[in-house]
């Protein structure tokens, strides 16, 4: 296959990708296409073809498919389920777009972890706020208290 091939492949997952709301056996074939785009991609590397401008367009799609991966994994566990479809044809971690699960399951623990760090910047700053009111402003004098509430 040639640099024509690949670029031809590439327009085609342009429009899967940009035209995502397709049925769930597209994304299949969306995804399956991305296999032989990365397969050509190898072979035309191998052969020193220059692919910059290409690896460039194509990632420009897959970070679509990123940003709107929830969407594209729930349309393809309707349609099968990813974990013994990659384990039966071992396909390799570098074919990310087959592992849409492991890749949720990431941002998730991220996005935890993010909310744990707000939560304890927040808590260190409500006690330091407490130990500044608390400790370090100077208290009034009991005989103030006492002429503030006889007024």
């Amino acid at each position: 296959m040639s640099l024509d091939d690949l670029r031809k492949m590439i327009e085609e997952y342009k429009d899967y990708v940009l035209n995502i709301n397709y049925p769930e056996q597209e994304i299949l074939k969306m995804l399956t296409l991305r296999d032989e785009i990365e397969n050509l991609l190898l072979n035309l590397e191998k052969r020193g073809t220059d692919l910059e401008a290409d690896k460039v367009r194509l990632e420009t799609f897959d970070t679509i498919i990123r940003k709107k991966m929830k969407m594209v994994y729930r349309k393809l566990t309707a349609s099968l389920n990813p974990v013994p479809y990659r384990e039966e044809r071992k396909i390799p971690r570098s074919h990310w777009w087959w592992y849409l699960d492991e890749l949720l399951k990431e941002k998730r623990a991220q996005a935890r972890k993010r909310w744990l760090i707000r939560g304890g910047i927040a808590a260190v700053a409500l006690l330091a706020v407490y130990i500044i009111l608390t400790k370090i402003v100077p208290q009034p004098k009991q005989s103030v208290i006492y002429q503030e509430k006889a007024r």
